[in-house]
């Protein structure tokens, strides 16, 4: 822990006494200081974590490299960027407050890295399954979702900002989520066929 930490710090202070690294890194520290930064797991000494940028989510992998700390997406081994330096304040911070327990010898999730990780298997399920929709007259109503083997599932759309809602698979009832590829499948269809989400009734309440 100490190690990494150093390399962490050495990283920091190469970054702040490079020039051309300056918009970079006041990029970083704006993230970093307004909460975009998510641990998503780690493993010493590797750590991932989420930046929420501009223009949408990046997963940043930080390792040790010599004295140093390198930025990985992708499994590629990238430049310093606002991204990669705002995950590497946070693993800074974190670091730090892990400095005097037991050393990381294994993969943990954090309860938001655990969340955000079930969630994306779920919507990347969702995207590649071949489901299909048996809509009700009523966007609100109950709809059948079919997989590939002709099993199908009751799905009831209940909150559409937050794209959550209820169903009779096995595991709605024990993930706690919210939702579930089923529920995420008839979302995305909604969103990719504006034809059909003008077509459906969207009388609420109704009989």
């Amino acid at each position: 822990m100490d190690q990494l930490l150093e390399n962490v710090t050495a990283s920091l202070e190469m970054i702040k006494t490079d020039p051309q690294l300056s918009k970079a890194y006041t990029t970083g520290e704006f993230y970093f200081m307004n909460e975009k930064c998510l641990v998503l797991s780690y493993a010493a000494p590797k750590v991932e974590i989420l930046v929420e940028e501009k223009d949408g989510e990046t997963k940043i992998q930080l390792e040790p490299k010599g004295k140093l700390v390198k930025p990985v997406k992708e499994g590629f081994e990238v430049p310093w960027d606002g991204a990669s330096i705002a995950a590497l304040l946070k693993m800074e911070a974190e670091l730090g407050k892990a400095h005097r327990q037991e050393r990381l010898d294994h993969l943990q999730y954090t309860r938001e890295g655990m969340m955000h990780r079930v969630l994306e298997e779920r919507r990347l399920k969702a995207i590649k399954e071949d489901f299909r929709v048996e809509w009700a007259e009523n966007i609100y109503g109950d709809h059948w979702v079919y997989n590939t083997k002709g099993q199908k599932y009751r799905v009831f759309l209940r909150n559409f900002d937050r794209e959550i809602g209820y169903s009779d698979s096995p595991d709605a009832k024990t993930n706690k989520l919210g939702t579930t590829k089923h529920i995420m499948a008839a979302y995305l269809q909604l969103k990719n066929d504006p034809i059909l989400f003008e077509r459906l009734d969207k009388t609420f309440p109704f009989i």
